[in-house]
């Protein structure tokens, strides 16, 4: 486990530090500078496949997830979430959070639109005029839906990258 990370961590920092050499072409570079950590995670990867295959089990096993049988939840629960089921108490209890959570999302998807379409940036959003699923409304449907699908499966929100 100690090889595997650092074997991870060892290619990434050398591959991100790839940018500033002058092997390759500067698009190469940025590609790869890019991609250094996914790059370094597969190499380590197939490195400890190797020893598994090339030592055996007993010598080179990495702790791993078991996998169930069938495609299910991990503890059983349903795959939708139960909302008709919740107390009255508890569904008033969360209209606070959720509506903070909505404004969240739209400032967010907002904060990140209008630094992206800055007129510095000579951007034409929509090929048609006056369409609304063109540019930017088709992206916050696209959005409210699968923010709304998320919320009922359970699962965590996608969340537009405003600072990088």
């Amino acid at each position: 486990t100690v090889g595997c990370a650092t074997v991870t961590y060892g290619t990434a920092t050398l591959l991100k530090g790839l940018r500033k050499s002058v092997l390759f072409s500067k698009r190469i570079r940025n590609t790869i500078s890019s991609f250094a950590p996914s790059i370094g995670i597969l190499l380590a990867s197939l490195l400890a496949q190797w020893a598994r295959v090339a030592q055996g089990d007993s010598v080179a096993a990495l702790p791993s997830l078991t996998l169930p049988q069938t495609f299910c939840t991990t503890s059983g629960r349903p795959w939708l979430v139960p909302l008709f089921q919740l107390p009255v108490w508890a569904r008033w209890a969360s209209l606070l959070p959720a509506l903070m959570a909505t404004v969240l999302i739209f400032l967010d998807q907002n904060i990140t639109s209008r630094l992206v379409n800055n007129p510095r940036w000579k951007m034409t959003k929509g090929r048609r005029k006056g369409n609304v699923l063109d540019g930017m409304h088709a992206d916050m449907l696209v959005l409210a839906g699968l923010t709304a699908f998320q919320s009922v499966m359970g699962l965590p929100w996608l969340a537009a990258a405003t600072v990088r």
